[in-house]
C-alpha cells in the first residue's frame, strides 16, 4: 500500500486529484441509522436475536444489504427465504431507511468541502446502499452536483476502485479512499491507495483518521 506517513491526512485529503467517499458515516452522520434499521427488522424474534444481529453486523464489516439479510436469516435463525421473500426484505430495509438518511445530519464541514472543491478534485461516491437508492439519495440532498461518479450495491468497491484507476489518469498516490468501515479499508488496500478513516471510535486501527471535515474549507 502507498506509504502516507509523511503526510497528515488534511495533506492527503486536500492533494488528492480523486477521493473516493463512501456515504453512511463519512458525509451523512447515518451509519447509526443503517444498524438500527437491521436490528428493527428483527423485533418479531425477541431481543437475543436482535443482539445477535448487531454482533454479527459488527463482524461483518460494511458489507451491503443484499449479503447481509440473507446471512442473518439464514445463518443466524436458520432460516430460509426464496427469492421473492428476500426482494420484499430488501425493499422493507428501503423503506425504513431513505427517509431517515436523507434527514440525519452531515458530517461537520463535508457540505462546505465539497463545495468547495468538487471542481479541482474528483470525487467519487462507492457505496454498499443500492445504485438507484442512493441516486435519489443524492438528489433529493441536492448534492448530485459534486460527485461525477455514483457507485452502489451491487458493485464491489474494490473493484470500483480498480476500475476507475484504470480509466483516469491519476496514479494510486493521487487517490484516496474515505470511508468509516472495515470494507472500506479493504477496498482501498487491494487498490494500493491511501485510507482515511473517517471517525474516532477505531482511529487507532488506522495510519490516517479525520473526526470530521472542519477546518479544511479555509486552506488554498
Amino acid at each position: 500500500m502507498v506509504s502516507s506517513v509523511s503526510k497528515s491526512p488534511i495533506q492527503i485529503l486536500t492533494d488528492a486529484k480523486v477521493i473516493f467517499w463512501d456515504f453512511d458515516g463519512v458525509i451523512k452522520d447515518s451509519a447509526n441509522v443503517k444498524i438500527q434499521a437491521y436490528v428493527d427488522m428483527f423485533t418479531e424474534f425477541g431481543v437475543e436475536a436482535q443482539k445477535k444481529i448487531l454482533l454479527d453486523y459488527k463482524i461483518a464489516g460494511g458489507m451491503s444489504r443484499f449479503q447481509l439479510i440473507p446471512r442473518f436469516y439464514n445463518d443466524l435463525l436458520k432460516i430460509k427465504l426464496n427469492n421473492e421473500e428476500l426482494t420484499n426484505k430488501f425493499d422493507l430495509y428501503s423503506q425504513m431507511v431513505v427517509e431517515k438518511v436523507i434527514q440525519s445530519a452531515y458530517i461537520k464541514g463535508i457540505e462546505s468541502y465539497l463545495n468547495l472543491n468538487f471542481q479541482r478534485q474528483k470525487f467519487i461516491v462507492v457505496t454498499n446502499t443500492p445504485k438507484t437508492e442512493i441516486d435519489v439519495i443524492l438528489k433529493r440532498l441536492g448534492i448530485d452536483i459534486y460527485f461525477e461518479s455514483v457507485f452502489g450495491a451491487p458493485e464491489r468497491k474494490e473493484d470500483v476502485v480498480r476500475n476507475i484507476l484504470d480509466q483516469c489518469n491519476a496514479s494510486a498516490e493521487d487517490c484516496v479512499f474515505v470511508g468509516d468501515s472495515s470494507g472500506d479499508y479493504k477496498a482501498a488496500q487491494i487498490n494500493n491507495i491511501p485510507f482515511i478513516y473517517r471517525g474516532s471510535e477505531y482511529s487507532g486501527l488506522y495510519e490516517c483518521s479525520l473526526v470530521d471535515f472542519l477546518g479544511l474549507n479555509e486552506l488554498d
